[in-house]
């Protein structure tokens, strides 16, 4: 990369100056490295060093520059659902886009950042970290592209109405500004997730009718992400149920749900991790209708 990014930061600066007490700064980039096993780009940890964690904000909405220390997690564990999603979504679908390997992977994509209007913001890691290319996931519009710049000429175009890309558009820049982060980002520790499929039980009480508070209960430690019914005799699957928890609550976690199977009459049919493979080993779960590889 060259150093072209430094007048880019001089006109950022000129557009919406940094605040007085940058959040989360002087960073310590040592710990950083040795937290997450990289060194990010040099751009990058001047744009944090500059304006710290908080949101850059244009005609287009909110632009998140993440807190890349934090009291609680690394930085890659705190977009590592990210990657598990995206992994989750190209198992499940073979011609889903992007095809982008995940971090850490040989030139794999690590999520940087989201935006207001539900992209997700990263690098595509391929070589020297000061050759990584920003790239933008836009999935839920249709699309993925590589804009092959780094991430201070990516606020740069993202604060004056135009990111290059056909797909995503120009649009009015507007009033643009930086709002700090003031604290540290919330962080539950629920770095697990799993989708639970129950089997069909057509005499037991509807899942559905579960009131949501009581069914959060049944599962703590888990956290309830989402849940349906679909109990019915011509339906294999009664419902199913995702939950987020963390890694030391897991035992915990397939304990309350055994219950539940058994309070409604029914099985563990499948258990499938967010990045899309089986999860909690079968040998753990008694009540599972066909042992998961």
């Amino acid at each position: 990369m060259s150093r072209d990014w430094e007048k880019d930061l001089e006109f950022i600066r000129g557009l919406t100056p940094p605040p007085a007490e940058p959040f989360g700064t002087p960073v310590d980039w040592g710990r950083f490295e040795a937290e997450n096993g990289f060194s990010p780009p040099s751009d990058f940890r001047a744009l944090v060093d500059v304006y710290g964690a908080g949101f850059f904000i244009s005609g287009r909405g909110e632009l998140e520059i993440p807190q890349p220390l934090h009291p609680g997690r690394t930085f890659v564990q705190g977009v590592q659902w990210q990657i598990d999603g995206l992994q989750g979504l190209q198992a499940r679908f073979v011609d889903f886009e992007p095809r982008w390997p995940s971090f850490p992977a040989p030139d794999g994509f690590l999520p940087l950042g989201g935006t207001g209007i539900g992209w997700t913001v990263g690098w595509l890691t391929r070589g020297d970290p000061d050759e990584w290319s920003v790239a933008i996931n836009a999935n839920r519009d249709g699309w993925a592209a590589e804009l092959r710049i780094g991430i201070v000429q990516f606020v740069r175009r993202w604060l004056t109405g135009n990111l290059g890309l056909v797909e995503a558009g120009a649009f009015e820049a507007g009033e643009v500004r930086f709002l700090a982060q003031s604290k540290n980002a919330a962080w539950s520790g629920r770095t697990c997730h799993v989708k639970i499929e129950f089997g069909p039980t057509p005499d037991a009480p509807s899942f559905g009718s579960t009131p949501l508070d009581q069914l959060g209960i049944e599962v703590l430690p888990g956290q309830v992400e989402s849940y349906g019914a679909f109990g019915d005799r011509a339906i294999p699957i009664h419902a199913d149920i995702s939950l987020g928890y963390r890694p030391d609550e897991e035992p915990l976690v397939i304990e309350a749900v055994e219950r539940l199977a058994t309070r409604l009459g029914t099985t563990i049919a499948s258990v499938i991790a967010l990045d899309g493979t089986p999860g909690w080993p079968a040998r753990r779960i008694r009540n599972r209708t066909e042992p998961q590889g």
